[in-house]
Order: C-alpha cells, then structure tokens, then sequence
C-alpha cells in the first residue's frame, strides 16, 4: 500500500462518525448525487456497484431504484466508513465489500452473491480522491455487462462565483482529500455512448453518465435483468 493510500485510509478512519456532516451531503453535494442516480437509469432488478461507497449516503437512493429484486454492491477500502454504511436501512438486496476498487475481481463480486450481468456503477464523489483514480476505472468498468450505465459525480474548480467561490472550494476538497483537477469523468466521455452531462454549485459538482458500447446488432432491450 501507498504513503498516499495509507494516509487517505487514515483520514477516513478519523472522519467516518462525523463525515456525513462534514461532507457537507445536504447543503452543497446531495443535488449531484440525486442527479447522477436518476442517470444511471436503474430499474427494479438491477444489480449496481456503488463504487466509493463511505458511509453510505448513495445506499438508500440506490435501493429504491432497484428495489427489493435488485442488489446494491458498495465498495470501499475503509471498513470504518462501511461500518457507517451498514446502518443504512435498504429495501434491496446489498452487500458492503471491505475492497479497494483498483483491485476489485470478479470473484470478489460471486463471493458476495452477485451474479452477471452487474447493470451500472456509480462513481459518487469517489474518483477524485483516489491518489490516480485510473485503475479502479479500469477494473469496475471491466466487469459491468455491455451496454451498462456508468455515471461519474465528482468535483471541479467552480466557474462561477468569483474568487470566494473558488477558494471555498479549494478548502472544502482538501478537507475531503479530494482533486479538484482530476476530471474522471474523462474516461467516460472517452469510453461511453449516450452520455448526459449536468453541473450544480456553479459548475462545482459535475455530474457526467454513460453507456458502455454493446456487441454489434444488439439492443440495450436484450440486457437481462435478474429474476
């Protein structure tokens, strides 16, 4: 493990009873995440990984879209933020794997009872606090069914506001270790079709979805859905 891994699980052992208010979720970051999971177009059934779980703030909102024959798979590598996030009352199936997202197998996925097709993953203000955010894409991505959704909420330097706002900004991303400057959402303009893009907070809150491309002559109607 990295100086810089270990110092960011350090960081949220510390912040996990009090990250969902400091996080700021209600005042500033929920409208983006809201956002991001209508986009991910989830139905009841639907199995999802929430990818950079924490303490669970996506869970309930995940749960409800899926409903009670859908499964909600949250990684994280911080079993203090999943011990949070095992509080979270949900309605569908869910498992909370205790892994790092950069090394994330398929055996980890049918070791927690989750079969293919895995239909989206959603990356909710996690990206930019990974030290390089381009592996754990990789492997996530790498195991989703073709045509799955894939939805990025994650930050960046606000274009409005002014001076205040950007500063405001700078300080809240580095309480929260995150990369104002990451943009992984990159990865997905690059690698999805369909995408829908919208921004909150002056462009702070960037909020980008995707599809994965399917197998020549196959619909998005012939994914399946777990019974």
């Amino acid at each position: 493990m990295s100086r810089a891994d270990r110092h960011s699980r350090q960081r949220y052992r510390v912040m996990a009873p009090v990250y969902d208010v400091v996080s700021l979720e209600w005042p500033l970051y929920r409208a983006g995440r809201v956002a991001g999971i209508r986009a991910a177009r989830l139905r009841p059934g639907h199995q999802v990984l929430d990818v950079g779980c924490g303490t669970g703030l996506s869970l309930p909102l995940l749960s409800d879209a899926v409903g009670p024959r859908g499964r909600v798979i949250g990684l994280d590598p911080s079993t203090a933020m999943l011990r949070r996030a095992a509080r979270r009352e949900v309605t569908a199936g869910a498992s909370l794997l205790p892994v790092d997202a950069a090394g994330l197998r398929a055996e980890d996925l049918s070791g927690a009872g989750v079969h293919e097709p895995v239909h989206a993953a959603v990356f909710a203000y996690s990206l930019s606090v990974m030290p390089d955010w381009r592996p754990a894409w990789a492997a996530v991505t790498g195991l989703l069914a073709p045509g799955a959704r894939v939805v990025v909420v994650d930050l960046a330097p606000p274009t409005r506001g002014g001076l205040p706002a950007r500063l405001t900004a700078s300080a809240l991303a580095a309480l929260g270790g995150s990369d104002l400057h990451a943009r992984p959402w990159q990865a997905l303009i690059d690698t999805c079709d369909d995408i829908e893009h919208a921004s909150f907070r002056g462009g702070h809150v960037q909020v980008w979805a995707g599809t994965l491309p399917l197998p020549r002559g196959q619909s998005a109607a012939t994914v399946p859905i777990i019974p």
